[in-house]
């Protein structure tokens, strides 16, 4: 069933949090003259994160100046996701293998447009962790254009955007469940530093966020699913993303807050008929 509606609030806060990182494009194109129908804008959306949104430490980089519609088939998947007749990604599993295809499709694209490699044993290629941080932020991006009510139900099923940040705050909800019961695939949260320094623990050893492998992202994924169930009502994942950041102490060094206020009352979605055809 689809989720409650994204509250426009969020949106809001997050533009201004983007327009405050110089974010050229973002400013002098906002959210509310973008629309999903409009695949450019979303075009548009996918450069702006990979130049800005999504670190890569890889000095084969490919460039966008040099492959400047490298990105151009993810986002006519994503367009083609809102905007085509009969879509049947309308229940949680069948999203997830969409999402892990674009996150594939990225994986593919980036190895196929690199340059050549080096001998920096950090030039390592792309991992999923890279992957979904740029899908679920192009989601998160889209979430927040002038004609999301049309669409708004298609959003129900995207993935919280997995970071250090978001690692921090879902740490939370994580204690209070039992490692044995819950983590048995080996894979918790471990923070360093008390703030922005989450590690996740996968077989003894402590990765980052940006070098997880599929395996251990939908187990993680499955995690805070389980571990948030009941919490968040019939709100979307994205809600809860805004909700960290937008109830958090501060956007930078401070400690993301648990959701231990309610989620704001948001309109219920009305399923679009088209789509479920």
């Amino acid at each position: 069933m689809p989720k409650l509606k994204i509250p426009r609030s969020y949106c809001t806060n997050f533009y201004s949090y983007l327009c405050g990182m110089n974010m050229p494009t973002v400013i002098a194109t906002p959210f509310s003259a973008r629309r999903i129908a409009n695949l450019d804008d979303i075009k548009m959306a996918l450069k702006e994160i990979y130049n800005k949104g999504v670190p890569f430490a890889h000095t084969s980089r490919p460039s966008l100046g040099t492959h400047p519609g490298m990105l151009d088939p993810i986002a006519e998947r994503i367009h083609n996701y809102f905007v085509q007749k009969g879509n049947k990604k309308n229940n949680q599993s069948n999203f997830d293998k969409f999402h892990k295809e674009l996150c594939d499709d990225f994986i593919t694209i980036y190895n196929r447009n690199k340059a050549p490699a080096d001998d920096d044993p950090a030039d390592d290629d792309p991992t999923y962790g890279n992957a979904q941080k740029l899908i679920n932020v192009a989601f998160k991006y889209l979430s927040c254009y002038s004609d999301y009510d049309t669409y708004a139900d298609l959003f129900s099923y995207c993935h919280i955007p997995l970071d250090n940040n978001i690692l921090c705050a879902i740490n939370d909800v994580f204690v209070e469940h039992s490692i044995e019961e819950i983590f048995s695939s080996k894979i918790y949260i471990s923070q360093g530093n008390p703030e922005h320094n989450a590690r996740l623990v996968v077989g003894g050893n402590r990765i980052c966020w940006s070098e997880l492998n599929y395996d251990q992202y939908i187990t993680l994924v499955s995690i805070y699913r389980l571990a948030m169930a009941g919490k968040i009502g019939d709100h979307c994942w994205l809600t809860v993303d805004f909700h960290y950041w937008s109830t958090g102490p501060s956007l930078i060094g401070g400690r993301f807050k648990y959701i231990s206020s309610p989620l704001p009352a948001t309109p219920p979605v009305t399923p679009i008929s088209k789509f479920y055809m």
